[in-house]
């Protein structure tokens, strides 16, 4: 008897599967959750904030490190430069810099992380302590400032976890969703 009831279950759990996933239980369904997993993974890309600003220019712009105290120009024609927004009290930024740590070690002087902190209330202090505790590499870590409002708005940085690859000067990526870094990795392998 617990059988049948285990084997109903079964059976009302996997219909209720495929009726989620919009399964029209023909021959083709595997294909058809396929095409509508991968348009729906296509529509949030493509109305990511983030995604939006691809092709716009950063000519002009720049950021100050904390670390060294230079002033680092967005511009940057030698190697592709990386924005991540950022604030202290953020979990997932803060568990990010692991993943940037990875990629920084796996791309050396290849590539240009910016670590932009989007909270006004946090220190230098907060973010080096940040830095250290979590073994953050010597990317570029910069302090909140009003002096980067236009920056803020011209991305449209408003939150953390915004992230946005540029090439000399324009933005070739963007994402503000968390878990992209395969996709942020194969943008920086198709332009170096």
């Amino acid at each position: 008897m617990k059988i049948k009831y285990l084997l109903v279950g079964i059976v009302i759990l996997v219909i209720g599967v495929l009726f989620l996933l919009g399964s029209n239980l023909n021959g083709n369904s595997v294909q058809n959750i396929d095409a509508e997993k991968s348009n729906f993974i296509g529509s949030i890309i493509k109305n990511d904030p983030s995604y939006r600003k691809i092709g716009i220019s950063l000519i002009g712009y720049y950021v100050d490190d904390i670390i060294s105290g230079k002033r680092m120009p967005l511009d940057n024609k030698e190697i592709p430069i990386i924005i991540e927004g950022f604030y202290v009290g953020c979990p997932s930024c803060v568990a990010g810099i692991k993943e940037y740590n990875k990629l920084y070690d796996e791309y050396g002087g290849k590539i240009l992380i910016i670590y932009l902190n989007i909270n006004p209330k946090d220190t230098k202090e907060d973010i080096l302590n940040i830095k250290k505790q979590t073994n953050g590499r010597d990317w570029v870590w910069v302090e909140y400032s009003e002096k980067y409002n236009g920056l803020f708005e011209k991305l449209g940085l408003v939150g953390s976890g915004q992230t946005y690859l540029i090439k000399n000067g324009v933005v070739v990526y963007g994402d503000s969703l968390e878990g992209f870094m395969d996709n942020l990795r194969g943008e920086l392998r198709k332009i170096l």
